[in-house]
């Protein structure tokens, strides 16, 4: 059995196309000084950056971050503007956006799944963007995101 790598990874990763506040160069750089092999960069309701290969020595993929009823954007000031629903699923290795579809949860799962993707349930204990439906009828996604880190 040929033996696995371990690679140091970040999954939930935004650029200025969303909330973030950088480019993707700009995260290819900070990934490469932090000593990681793969990022996955998960903009909200966005598959735009079709960016999936390697950059150098580090592995970058696009994911898309579905936000349901997703209002908020960056301003050129940085300030964050808007709204946002509970709920967010990352979406990763789906073949089509899915976006911020007027979906229960379990239906956007399901199309993450019809769409050759994995799901995990976002930032569950983030302060105003909380994973809260908990409901027994949820189920089928790959996993979790188990923390979560937010530049003040």
């Amino acid at each position: 059995m040929k033996e696995l790598t371990p690679l140091r990874s970040s999954i939930h990763l935004h650029t200025y196309a969303s909330d973030g506040i950088g480019s993707i160069s700009d995260i290819c750089k900070a990934a490469r000084q932090e000593g990681l092999d793969c990022i996955v960069i998960t903009d909200h309701d966005t598959l735009g950056h079709n960016i999936n290969g390697y950059a150098g020595n580090l592995l970058v993929i696009t994911g898309e971050e579905i936000t349901p009823q997703y209002q908020e954007r960056i301003t050129e000031t940085g300030a964050i503007k808007g709204t946002s629903a509970n709920n967010h699923i990352l979406a990763l290795g789906h073949n089509k956006r899915i976006g911020n579809a007027d979906c229960t949860s379990q239906e956007l799962i399901n199309l993450i799944h019809e769409s050759s993707g994995m799901s995990f349930l976002a930032h569950p204990d983030e302060p105003g963007h909380p994973w809260v439906d908990w409901s027994w009828s949820v189920t089928g996604f790959t996993g979790i995101e188990i923390w979560t880190y937010k530049a003040a």
